[in-house]
């Protein structure tokens, strides 16, 4: 079978086997009591009794140092040195497919990617599976007694991150795959050294944390590199390679090696749908075998491209008499991706749009790629960020489009009474809120047309 181009990476990379919030607050946390039921809510409460920057988008006082303090506390017997992904675009798919290239190597891997759409397990999967809060529960009074020897504090994301710690030191077999949360720099991936550093593609994005531009959104995201580890860049738009081009030369020391990764060509059979997965599954494809070196075996990644789910990602479902095409795109150039993918999805059949989005991100540019025919309903999600009616973040003509306040009230509303066909976007909360009313599994997504 011919291998497609563009993957191949050199130099097999050492991985060290597995080893969002208000401003915080400085009251100590406590520690939480054995619940009479282990559930996804008494998980959630825990990671939640400071702040949660997702929910307030508040940055004001992110540094990274009181992370640092908590691993310190943490007693780690060794720290772990994972596969880390950075970048705007395509982070959680990549993970996606590292998982599922591990898994069809009957080799272990442990993810930490966020956000989750419809369980907070989301965030820490063995095998591209969930965890239960059974095996999760037990190492909170670790994370508990460090944060309290430590800042006395920790963020809903800061303690995210140390529950993944602390678990690759139970699923010390398992190779560490960590997707960064925002950013780079700051973000608390940074606290550990990669030993393979992946770029995905790169966006506006968070401009209010991370810059007004690319140069400087390409700054924090490659201060993940680490000089005895691959730098593993996808393939970029011109501006963004550009921005990546010329930071480059400012990382000092240098990485181990740098290498600009093509997407797939041909594209073989991917388990997530879109032409823009190429990409994704290139650099996935390229992490891999950087780290597994002669273990890597071709056939079987190709065999785990295949395989790869996440939700919300371009995910086609049915509900009722309708197809739904579900994705937490939230960017302009990741909605003009979805909207192709519902195009080919759709075959040509009409289909109408559920938009939700955050008031921090550009609903200009959101906007501006949605074709002028495409019908359009707006929706709330149960969010404080989600951008309301009438909300200034939205462009004007916008703000005249009819609104649900909610994605049950959405679904039924009269102007989408003869879509049989569903496109829901723009926020990954909205997403989640969506999934949670399929009444149907998932449908097999149209393949793309492979590309010359």
């Amino acid at each position: 079978m011919p291998m497609p181009r563009g993957w191949w990476c050199p130099q097999p990379a050492s991985v060290t086997p597995a080893c969002r919030s208000s401003k915080t607050s400085p009251k100590p946390c406590m520690p939480m009591p054995m619940p009479l039921k282990l559930d996804d809510a008494s998980l959630e409460a825990w990671l939640g009794q400071n702040s949660n920057r997702e929910i307030s988008g508040d940055y004001a006082d992110w540094k990274l140092e009181p992370l640092r303090q908590c691993l310190k506390h943490l007693g780690l017997r060794q720290r772990p040195r994972p596969i880390t992904v950075a970048g705007t675009k395509g982070k959680g798919s990549t993970v996606a497919f590292l998982e599922s290239i591990y898994t069809a190597h009957s080799l272990p891997c442990l993810a930490f990617s966020s956000p989750h759409v419809l369980t907070v397990r989301e965030r820490w999967r063995r095998q591209g599976q969930p965890l239960t809060v059974a095996e999760l529960w037990p190492h909170l009074p670790r994370i508990d007694a460090a944060i309290n020897a430590g800042p006395g504090h920790a963020t809903y994301f800061e303690r995210s991150f140390l529950l993944a710690c602390c678990l690759c030191e139970t699923h010390s077999d398992a190779v560490f795959i960590c997707e960064v949360g925002l950013g780079g720099r700051l973000d608390c991936a940074n606290a550990l050294d990669a030993a393979i550093a992946c770029i995905t593609s790169l966006g506006l994005d968070h401009t209010n944390v991370l810059g007004p531009t690319l140069h400087h959104i390409a700054r924090e995201k490659l201060a993940i590199a680490r000089p005895d580890a691959p730098l593993l860049i996808a393939a970029q738009s011109p501006a963004a390679a550009i921005a990546i081009a010329d930071t480059l030369p400012g990382l000092q020391p240098q990485p181990q090696g740098i290498y600009h990764i093509t997407p797939l060509a041909p594209c073989p059979h991917l388990g997530l749908p879109g032409a823009h997965q190429a990409a994704n599954a290139a650099l996935a494809m390229a992490a891999a075998q950087a780290q597994l070196g002669s273990r890597f075996d071709p056939s079987q990644a190709l065999a785990g491209l295949a395989q790869a789910r996440l939700p919300a990602r371009c995910q086609l479902v049915s509900h009722g008499q309708r197809r739904l095409l579900i994705d937490g795109a939230h960017t302009a150039e990741s909605l003009s991706a979805t909207l192709a993918c519902a195009a080919s999805s759709f075959a040509g059949q009409d289909y109408a749009l559920i938009l939700g989005a955050a008031a921090d991100k550009d609903l200009h540019a959101l906007c501006a790629v949605i074709p002028a025919a495409l019908p359009i309903l707006r929706c709330g999600y149960a969010s404080p960020r989600s951008a309301g009616p009438q909300h200034p973040a939205w462009p004007e003509h916008a703000r005249a489009l009819p609104w649900a306040g909610d994605i049950a009230t959405a679904l039924a509303h009269p102007l989408l009474a003869d879509y049989p066909n569903l496109v829901i976007s723009g926020s990954f909360y909205l997403a989640g809120e969506a999934l949670a009313q399929v009444d149907h599994p998932q449908l097999p997504a149209a393949q793309a047309e492979p590309q010359k």
